[in-house]
C-alpha cells in the first residue's frame, strides 16, 4: 500500500480497516506502522471573479434576478437559502437577514447589502395582494 498512490480518502478507509481488524476481530492492538507517510489533500484555489467581471455579470441582469443574485453576492448566501428567504428573516433595522436551517440546519445572520435594501423593500409591496407600486428593481 505504501508504493501505491492512492488518494487520501482510499488511504484512510485502508487504515480504519486495518484498526478495526486488529482491535476488533484479533482483539491485538495495532503496533507502530513504522515509517508511514499519510497522503495529503491537494490544496484547490477558489475561483474568484474580478471586481470588473462582477459588474459586468450585474449589468446583463434585471429585475428579480438582479435582486437575488446581488443577495447571493453582497451576503454571502447559497441559491437554495436564498430562494427560501421570507420577508420576517430580514431585518431592515440593522441590515442583516437570518437564514434559517441553513448548511448543517444551524441559523446564521449575514449582512443584507445596502445597495439591494430599496429594492427588496420594492419587491416585497410588489408581492403583496392589494398593493400596486412600480419596483425600483425593474429600474436596475
Amino acid at each position: 500500500m505504501l508504493k501505491r498512490n492512492v488518494s487520501v480518502s482510499t488511504q484512510k478507509q485502508a487504515l480504519n480497516a486495518l484498526a478495526f481488524l486488529f482491535n476488533q476481530v484479533w482483539k491485538k492492538p495495532l503496533d507502530d506502522l513504522g515509517d508511514f507517510i499519510g497522503s495529503k489533500r491537494p490544496r484547490k484555489l477558489p475561483v474568484v471573479l474580478s471586481r470588473d467581471e462582477v459588474r459586468r455579470v450585474f449589468q446583463h441582469l434585471k429585475g428579480t434576478h438582479h435582486l437575488m443574485t446581488g443577495l447571493l453576492y453582497g451576503g454571502g448566501l447559497r441559491l437554495m437559502e436564498c430562494v427560501t428567504l421570507r420577508i420576517l428573516d430580514v431585518d431592515f433595522d440593522y441590515n442583516q437577514l437570518l437564514i434559517r436551517n441553513a448548511k448543517g440546519f444551524k441559523d446564521r445572520i449575514v449582512p443584507l447589502p445596502e445597495r439591494f435594501k430599496e429594492a427588496l423593500i420594492y419587491t416585497h409591496v410588489l408581492n403583496t395582494p392589494g398593493i400596486s407600486v412600480r419596483s425600483p428593481a425593474d429600474m436596475i
